[in-house]
């Protein structure tokens, strides 16, 4: 969270950021903080059984959504976001890092994920969610 807020400030940072990037980004670096009591299997079936948040683009001044949004404990929603993240990061390292930079530019999730990736949160999410599926 401070990484991001120190270079975008607090203001783009709450418009530009969604809380599950946030909270997703803050997990997949620190090793898993913050969502230590659901694992990674936990959440894939949570997710193949349609329990998941659904990403926004954007943040929000008011209305963030949170793991309460989705009636989801908030350890699964860090979970399935860092996930995600986790994801995004590995289908093309050089991307994410694009994504980032774009992000410090000031662009929404969305918009850098456009960018860098050339699809869309909500596009990302459903191609993650079948790789989850596919998953036996």
């Amino acid at each position: 969270h401070l990484h991001l807020r120190q270079y975008m400030g607090r203001w783009d940072y709450q418009l530009n950021i969604p809380s599950w990037f946030g909270e997703g980004l803050a997990v997949y670096v620190s090793g898993g903080g913050g969502a230590e009591k659901v694992g990674r299997e936990q959440a894939a079936a949570a997710i193949k059984a349609d329990k998941t948040m659904i990403p926004d683009g954007a943040g929000s001044l008011l209305w963030q959504k949170t793991a309460s949004s989705f009636d989801l404990l908030p350890h699964m929603f860090y979970r399935q976001a860092s996930m995600y993240v986790e994801w995004l990061h590995d289908l093309n390292p050089p991307h994410f890092k694009q994504l980032i930079k774009r992000l410090h530019a000031g662009s929404t999730v969305d918009e850098a994920m456009r960018a860098s990736y050339r699809f869309g949160v909500l596009d990302g999410w459903n191609r993650f969610v079948n790789d989850i599926k596919a998953i036996p």
